[in-house]
């Protein structure tokens, strides 16, 4: 008798755990949209400075044995958090407050995604954003592991793009 409740135990916990990961894996579809925006400001230093995550254009070609791929996430600030984001980038390490053109942009390609969306060709970013996680590790001289973002304070454009090697 005591085996039998000893197994309706652990079979039970078994249940009990395959309903906890179901769950956790639920994610509510309305915030789809969003996700890649906070991930994108997380990314660079700059989550919960904006209200609102704003609605986020991402094209992600991630995929295959390793992984390897790029990120592209485009987004639009809105314009009652522009100055609170310019404030806080302006002083972050990382973060270089110089005008970049998209002659700039368009001179960094690395992957299909960031040749399939361009900036208007009138678009001055204000400031840009690199980190290498490179730096220093042995294989750096065979992989590309970095974030880049490009913000237009103006209109409120923010670019970001990942590439993992």
């Amino acid at each position: 008798m005591k085996i039998l409740r000893a197994l309706d135990l652990m079979l039970l916990g078994g249940v009990l755990a395959l309903a906890l990961i179901i769950v956790s894996g639920i994610h509510d579809e309305r915030d789809a949209p969003y996700r890649p925006a906070r991930a994108a400001l997380k990314d660079v230093g700059l989550s919960g400075i904006v209200s609102e995550a704003p609605r986020a254009m991402t094209l992600d070609t991630h995929g295959g044995f390793h992984g390897d791929g790029c990120c592209l996430t485009v987004f639009t600030v809105d314009s009652s958090d522009r100055e609170a984001l310019w404030q806080a980038l302006s002083a972050l390490p990382g973060w270089h407050v110089e005008a970049v053109n998209p002659d700039d942009y368009a001179a960094f390609p690395l992957c299909s995604c960031q040749t399939l969306v361009y900036p208007a060709p009138d678009t001055v970013f204000d400031a840009w954003y690199l980190r290498d996680d490179n730096e220093g590790r042995e294989w750096a001289d065979y992989a590309l592991n970095l974030s880049r973002a490009w913000y237009d304070r103006e209109t409120g454009m923010f670019f970001f793009y990942r590439m993992d090697t």
